[in-house]
């Protein structure tokens, strides 16, 4: 009994925070929805703000660490869009995940890399990993493509080869430097209120306010069936309860709305 019930949590935690996939690097994302917000103050100190980006052909926001082979690439690759940025084409907000509590040395060798490689875009510390949690990144670099209303367009998971390639084509798009390719079917997107509800939740979460979150969650879903971001959020909290049956429940809800997301 007690080893079914390892595998049952295992098996949540895959579910839930999913599984290998472009959704699934970002437990708390889904393309076509609004990104969250995302400030801070940037390794000198000066305020960052996602929003000041808004109206752009498209932003990239990027979660990298210095202890992650494949992050300097990953930054390297974006500041070749220099023109873009400096021309207002293109913005870039880079959340740097050190550690939970960095130190001085850790952030000194942030502002160093920052430094050295001249980067042409702002570099937020994210202490205590707030942004990190808040957007379900599961790997380390990880980006989010938005385009000009601000809506996920694509999700880049841990900088694999095909799937840089297919979010920089992406990019150059947005950017009008590629051609799109023909149109495919027009991409859902998730109602605005189960969106600010979902995010409501993670408020009150955080506030340990579990029952209300929970509630808000249901609403939510009432309002969007699809939205796996919700799901995905209630399992977390009934798992974290040790309530398996209504984390089984809520993974369950995710393979049944979208089999092919979750």
């Amino acid at each position: 009994m007690r080893r079914w019930r390892r595998w049952l949590l295992g098996s949540l935690v895959i579910l839930l925070l999913g599984a290998p996939g472009q959704a699934q690097g970002f437990a708390r994302l889904m393309v076509g929805m609004e990104l969250p917000p995302v400030d801070g103050t940037d390794v000198e100190g000066r305020p960052v703000r996602l929003a000041d980006h808004r109206g752009k052909r498209a932003t990239v926001v990027l979660f990298w660490a210095t202890w992650s082979d494949n992050s300097l690439p990953a930054l390297r690759r974006l500041a070749g869009y220099r023109e873009a940025i400096a021309a207002g084409e293109l913005g870039v907000v880079t959340v740097n995940v050190e550690a939970q509590a960095p130190t001085d040395e850790e952030q000194a060798r942030v502002a160093e890399l920052t430094r050295r490689e001249k980067l042409p875009f702002p570099v937020i510390l994210d202490r205590g990993l707030e942004r990190f949690h808040r957007f379900g990144v599961v790997a380390v670099p990880s980006a989010v493509l938005l385009d000009g209303e601000g809506r996920v367009d694509q999700l880049l998971i841990g900088y694999p080869l095909v799937g840089r390639d297919t979010f920089l084509r992406r990019l150059d798009v947005l950017l009008g430097k590629r051609p799109a390719a023909a149109k495919g079917p027009p991409v859902a997107r998730p109602p605005a209120e189960a969106v600010r509800l979902t995010h409501l939740a993670e408020r009150l979460l955080v506030r340990d306010r579990r029952k209300v979150a929970l509630e808000k969650l249901g609403e939510a879903i009432a309002k969007a069936p699809g939205f796996l971001p919700a799901y995905r959020l209630a399992g977390r909290i009934h798992l974290d309860a040790g309530d398996y049956a209504a984390a089984a429940a809520s993974a369950k809800q995710c393979l049944t709305q979208a089999p092919e997301d979750a």
